[in-house]
């Protein structure tokens, strides 16, 4: 009996399949560049099929309105990530997968912008310019935010009386 036991226990473990999404991590701006076959800026619609996936996966329903690099074309894009994306937000959206495909998984493939931030400041700009200038732009937007963070923990903390303790 306790050698079935085994024998059950070895089938039931090699049998177990995991499921993960593997994220390309973020080099240098040159192995980003050279190996994105889609760059696009793109306002998110909706989210399709969400949680059906433990991987996280899920269909986002964008418009793309600028190319910056690929062959995809301006209009509806249905694109597969696992980043949450707010709706009427623009963002840029990167892939390394072809046509018709559009996988935004590796790191830096979904970049909020900023409301309002003006897509002509990106004319006439080579594409690793158009990159530097939106990245600078959300890292401003993070800092911005973090700080409102930090100045609104330290207002609850106080509140919670643990002021000045870790």
């Amino acid at each position: 009996m306790r050698r079935l036991s085994i024998v059950v226990a070895i089938l039931v473990l090699s049998a177990t399949v995991a499921w993960a999404v593997k994220i390309t991590l973020f080099a240098d701006m040159d192995f980003y560049i050279n190996r994105g076959k889609q760059i696009v800026i793109a306002e998110f619609i909706a989210a399709h099929d969400t949680h059906h996936y433990e991987d996280r996966l899920y269909t986002a329903e964008v418009d793309v309105v600028r190319v910056l690099a690929g062959q995809t074309r301006v209009g509806k894009l249905r694109v597969l990530t696992i980043y949450p994306m707010t709706r009427g937000t623009r963002y840029l959206l990167y892939s390394l997968a072809e046509p018709p495909d559009f996988q935004a998984i590796p790191e830096l493939s979904v970049v909020a912008l900023p409301d309002g931030f003006d897509l002509s400041r990106l004319d006439g700009k080579s594409l690793r310019e158009q990159l530097l200038l939106i990245f600078e732009t959300r890292r401003f937007q993070v800092g911005r935010e973090l700080k409102e963070r930090q100045e609104e923990q330290k207002l609850l903390d106080k509140a919670l009386g643990k002021a000045g303790k870790p």
